[in-house]
């Protein structure tokens, strides 16, 4: 086997100065995922109760903005022995998510297999036509979330070892004109068993148009590329 790897990646480092350092403390919930905006000193922070907070990690101090919507109807349907009883929205855990390369959305992915556009400026839930998610009838949880490097396209693998993709494009809603939203593009299951890799990558076609290329690889050895142009 044969890996190239860049330069830029290694890093001589003092074992002085080979100390983590907390940056933030106080949550009362497990942290199921964090995402680093490209653009700006901004940490997005999702807990497995299921609220959103961003931060500046270099001004530090108090939170951007926050979103607790899930979490105070989680709470609700908690203290609610119907709503305990018949598990509604109690299993949405975040549990992936990325920023768009511009840093104009945060996509976060659940366990119920729904992805969530947010605005990272307000941390509020984008409006969509439709729902986002991997699959309509299993709900499996979405374990990577990876987007392409100009923001056209993203794709997620989930707990049923099925790769989904989703591309930006019009779409017609009922109260208003067109608009460019996250639809859902296809979805294949390729591995046998847990997929342990996603990514996007790019190449040059014959007419030297960019070629977007996505590939995973999984726990049983395979490592698969789907054709994104005829998704």
């Amino acid at each position: 086997m044969v890996v190239q790897l860049k330069s830029r990646i290694f890093e001589a480092i003092e074992s002085s100065k080979d100390k983590g350092e907390t940056l933030m403390h106080g949550l009362k919930s497990n942290i199921s995922a964090i995402a680093v905006h490209p653009k700006k000193s901004v940490l997005a922070i999702a807990g497995a109760e299921g609220f959103i907070i961003l931060w500046d990690y270099i001004k530090k101090g108090d939170p951007i903005a926050f979103q607790f919507e899930q979490y105070t109807r989680d709470t609700k349907l908690m203290g609610d022995k119907k709503g305990a009883k018949d598990g509604k929205d109690l299993n949405k855990i975040f549990t992936v998510m990325e920023f768009t390369p511009d840093g104009s959305e945060l996509l976060i992915g659940q366990s119920d297999g729904e992805i969530k556009v947010v605005d990272p400026i307000t941390a509020k839930y984008k409006k969509l036509t439709q729902p986002l998610t991997v699959s309509y009838e299993k709900k499996p949880s979405v374990k990577h979330l990876v987007v392409s490097e100009d923001g056209s396209y993203f794709a997620t693998s989930d707990s049923d070892n099925g790769v989904a993709l989703f591309k930006k494009d019009q779409v017609v809603g009922k109260d208003s004109g067109a608009t460019t939203e996250w639809v859902f593009n296809g979805k294949i299951k390729s591995h046998e068993i847990e997929i342990t890799g996603l990514c996007f990558g790019q190449s040059l076609d014959e007419n030297d148009q960019v070629l977007h290329r996505l590939f995973s690889i999984g726990a049983d050895r395979k490592c698969f590329e789907y054709s994104v142009k005829d998704a």
